[in-house]
């Protein structure tokens, strides 16, 4: 659990989605270190209060703001959790999911921090 993750993050989507534009990238940095904590405590509580549809959306946001941030090592898992809750199947597969996800994204929040500080 201790285990560190370096280099979570990566750019490459979003300055070719912005044409280069670092203030745009300064921007979606901000919007992810503040949004993505309350996201992932919703995506937590949903899965504690077995709330399926919460966690189907949850997972969903995060779809999109990983994606935009780069985060591809959680891609699968997020895909799995939205799919999972959506349909909810194998719903015993997900508290572990979301438990690496929760674990990813806070060390990316970390990361971008540094990262924002050198732009």
């Amino acid at each position: 659990m201790g285990r560190q993750l370096s280099g979570i993050t990566d750019f490459s989507y979003l300055l070719e989605f912005s044409g280069n534009d670092v203030e745009f990238l300064k921007e979606m940095i901000d919007v992810f270190i503040e949004k993505s904590p309350y996201d992932v405590e919703r995506l937590l509580s949903g899965v504690q209060a077995k709330d399926w549809h919460l966690v189907y959306q949850m997972a969903h946001t995060l779809k999109t703001s990983t994606n935009f941030m780069g985060i591809k090592r959680i891609k699968e898992e997020v895909l799995t959790v939205e799919d999972l809750a959506k349909n909810q199947q194998d719903l015993e597969q997900i508290p572990s999911l979301v438990a690496y996800i929760a674990n990813v994204c806070s060390q990316a929040v970390e990361e971008l921090k540094e990262k924002r500080k050198n732009l």
